[in-house]
């Protein structure tokens, strides 16, 4: 188990070298493009000190998808690292219901090969059908006891249960939290997952999305870059295909090795405009693989 926080620019000015916390999760995206200022800043601070690190989407009840594409293009440069949460309250619960939150998640989880958590409130949990949702998704659970300021405790529950649910992974107990080396009110969160489940869940099973090069798919196989962009894709017949994380060189040369290998010549390369790219990437959206 550990003790983290989460984290929105309401609590812009915090020293996290000040606080004695196991982790948090920071709010990436929601209101608009530059919702969070902070985000990098925090979520680098965490990696370097080795805590337990994840980013959020506020979800605000918009086209799903187009939340999700805005919360990836924030957390990317972070795959691989941190988990993932979709933050489900206020009026995306009457916008989306839970098939929208369902939406979100499954399309998130299909382009990073990551397993969100989805973060709502105790009543939501119970009155919403999160049967199609709850088998996959682990939950995050927001229930306070009363209005009084608190520190690092046991979570309260009202004993109902948390719906489709069999288990909580986060109880948020706490909202106008107080810890030593912040002087506001924090959200004050429990997590039933050991670090080493936590980094499970941030690296995902994304290797099982790459297509291997046979004789027979090799015409379908091919890299390409972007004109003035940076890095190298892959596209393997049916995904298109980015490597991230510290050995994602020798995972890109270890698949164009084995192109080589069983079709006996270099891996095809092409060159893409930015707007070739982008119609491309509409049809076949870049998933971002992991390896670290």
């Amino acid at each position: 188990m550990a003790n983290i926080i989460d984290l929105s620019s309401n609590q812009a000015g915090i020293d996290l070298s000040k606080l004695q916390i196991d982790g948090a999760i920071v709010k990436a995206s929601g209101e608009s493009a530059s919702v969070n200022p902070y985000f990098e800043q925090w979520v680098d601070y965490l990696l370097a000190h080795n805590l337990m690190a994840g980013a959020y989407h506020f979800a605000i009840g918009n086209d799903p998808i187009a939340e999700a594409n805005q919360f990836l293009a924030k957390v990317k440069p972070y795959l691989g690292k941190i988990t993932l949460a979709l933050d489900f309250e206020a009026m995306a619960v009457q916008k989306w219901g839970s098939a929208g939150a369902k939406q979100w998640l499954d399309y998130v989880s299909q382009q990073t090969g990551k397993t969100p958590f989805i973060y709502m409130s105790a009543s939501t949990a119970e009155t919403l059908d999160w049967s199609a949702v709850a088998g996959k998704y682990p939950l995050w659970r927001a229930q306070y006891p009363d209005n009084n300021t608190g520190s690092w405790a046991t979570p309260w529950t009202d004993g109902k249960g948390q719906g489709a649910w069999k288990s909580v992974a986060i109880y948020q107990y706490e909202d106008m939290g107080r810890i030593a080396g912040y002087g506001g009110n924090l959200d004050l969160n429990l997590v039933e997952l050991s670090k080493a489940d936590w980094q499970a869940l941030a690296q995902g099973n994304t290797t099982k999305t790459i297509t291997q090069p046979t004789k027979e798919n090799s015409k379908m196989i091919y890299a390409f870059a972007v004109q003035n962009g940076t890095g190298t894709f892959l596209f393997d017949g049916q995904n298109t295909l980015a490597f991230t994380g510290k050995n994602a060189k020798a995972a890109y040369d270890h698949y164009v090795g084995t192109y080589k290998a069983i079709v006996g010549k270099n891996i095809p390369n092409q060159i893409k405009t930015q707007a070739q790219f982008d119609l491309w990437d509409k049809l076949y959206p870049v998933k971002y693989i992991a390896f670290n």
